[in-house]
């Protein structure tokens, strides 16, 4: 009988060495946990997820596929076949939407996914309105979070803000540039829009919780009696910021009409 290759094989394999490498990162953030409370809650607290990072480039390579890109919607997940919710609305759906990222497998492991984000989803979730992860702080882990994360409660965690006073590592993910924004948070009240780049990342032993720019995130730790989280993983690692044209927004659409009749 002909040897029937399991592609998980080797994923399996190296679980353990991820899980060893995992211990680094848990210490350090649980001492980081004891610093940050003596901190503004504004203020970073440094957690490297180096080690991890070191040894996804050993095994897989530097990140080039990308998966998908999607629109983030605040009720609905990314693979949602209509963006529209249909009436009348269901209030639980609107209370605890799904996670919006898809559950992808183990072999998408150091894939990139894109989402797109609006300044007024980033602002609603600064504000606690119309985003109902954000309320529900659908968040664990710090540096590299549980993939039913919320993307935008991440980009807070990470730095990202709707002024220019912003975080230094906001791509904590990207192992040789922790700060990959291309373009410039604009002062606040400017609109603008972000796109993200996520690495995903294999499922983690454990998610310790971190305050930081004033989010707490939640911790999964089995240790504490959760089950083991059974998704993957991801984290920050790239971003573009995209400032709006308002230069013509309070221009009625008549008069940017261009007459060319007179042209003759």
């Amino acid at each position: 009988m002909a040897h029937v290759h399991d592609r998980n094989e080797a994923y399996r394999q190296t679980q353990s060495q991820i899980y060893g490498l995992q211990d680094t990162i848990l210490n350090s953030t649980r001492a980081a946990k004891a610093r940050s409370s003596r901190q503004d809650t504004h203020k970073a607290v440094e957690v490297s997820s180096k080690s991890v990072l070191e040894y996804m480039e050993s095994k897989y390579g530097t990140p080039k596929k990308i998966l998908a890109t999607f629109q983030y919607h605040s009720f609905k997940e990314a693979n949602a076949e209509h963006t529209i919710l249909p009436y009348p609305f269901d209030l639980y759906e609107l209370a605890m939407p799904r996670p919006f990222l898809p559950g992808y497998s183990s072999d998408k492991v150091n894939c990139l996914v894109n989402v797109k984000i609006t300044y007024e989803d980033l602002k609603n979730s600064f504000e606690g309105r119309d985003s109902p992860r954000s309320s529900n702080n659908e968040i664990w882990g710090c540096g590299i979070y549980t993939d039913d994360s919320d993307p935008v409660l991440v980009l807070r965690h990470c730095g990202l803000s709707t002024n220019d006073d912003n975080g230094s590592q906001r791509t904590p993910a990207n192992l040789h540039h922790t700060d990959d924004v291309s373009g410039t948070v604009p002062p606040a009240g400017t609109p603008f829009d972000v796109e993200t780049q996520l690495l995903l990342m294999p499922p983690l032993q454990g998610y310790t919780s971190l305050r930081q720019f004033g989010i707490l995130s939640r911790p999964w730790e089995p240790q504490t009696g959760a089950l083991v989280h059974d998704g993957l993983s991801y984290g920050v690692y790239k971003i573009k910021v995209t400032p709006r044209d308002t230069s013509i927004a309070n221009v009625s659409y008549k008069d940017r009409e261009i007459d060319t009749s007179k042209w003759q």
